[in-house]
């Protein structure tokens, strides 16, 4: 009986001094909620990291004249001196030389297996050829813009400036009619063609001069100051040939 009592106050001084934790079951103890919802409620709202698509209209960009910028074959420019040619295009598989009449200035064809041409000319006021003509037949060599064989007439079209004066002239710096059939058109200039050829090729016509007219005077004699012009012939609505020079009109 002693014992037993011993063993009952050594149990209670052991719980009043603190000595044994009173630890619910494992069942029992409480659970923090999860800070991460559950997938399905999850929010859906996309990052502030991610793209958001713009409202906003793009702005379609202003078709701009021809240029001398233009006057370009490949990776070529008007200019090019014939090493510079030969190096991107080759040895020609035929050449031709002669002396123009009106100017005096030295002319120099080459004439390629595939049908392209390229002309040069001595300049009086330079020593070498520089390229000044070509056409182009082949679809590999495009202008600045990506226009070239097999492109379509309403691509060439809807790369320049197109005001569209009469169905026929598409931008001028000015027009001038003369009479019931006759219409000057200045330079800056794009228009097309008023009848198609023999071979049914009708013609894109670009002009731009080669520097700013100074004065009106210059305006009004266009023809025998230096453009850079590209014709574009068109058969079954699509490019077949394309071709640029550097000159007067009229020489």
């Amino acid at each position: 009986m002693k014992k037993i009592i011993l063993i009952v106050s050594l149990f209670l001084l052991l719980t009043g001094c603190g000595l044994i934790d009173t630890i619910a079951p494992t069942s029992e103890q409480p659970t923090e909620p999860s800070s991460i919802a559950p997938a399905s409620e999850q929010s859906t709202e996309p990052s502030s990291a991610e793209p958001k698509e713009s409202s906003e209209t793009p702005v379609p960009q202003e078709k701009t004249e021809f240029s001398m910028e233009d006057v370009v074959v490949g990776s070529i420019k008007y200019g090019a001196s014939r090493e510079e040619v030969e190096a991107v295009f080759g040895e020609p598989a035929s050449t031709n030389s002669y002396t123009e009449g009106a100017t005096g200035s030295r002319i120099t064809e080459y004439t390629y297996k595939n049908g392209n041409e390229i002309s040069f000319k001595t300049m009086e006021e330079e020593k070498d050829p520089i390229l000044y003509w070509v056409k182009i037949v082949t679809d590999d060599l495009k202008t600045a813009r990506g226009l070239g064989v097999g492109s379509s007439k309403s691509d060439v079209l809807a790369s320049f400036k197109n005001d569209n004066l009469d169905g026929r002239i598409l931008y001028a710096a000015r027009t001038k009619k003369m009479n019931e059939s006759e219409t000057i058109i200045t330079p800056p200039r794009g228009y097309i063609a008023d009848e198609p050829d023999e071979e049914g090729r009708t013609e894109i016509h670009y002009d731009v001069p080669v520097e700013p007219y100074e004065n009106e005077s210059d305006a009004e004699e266009f023809w025998y100051i230096p453009h850079g012009m590209i014709r574009f012939s068109i058969k079954n609505e699509k490019v077949v040939e394309y071709s640029w020079i550097v000159g007067a009109m009229a020489e």
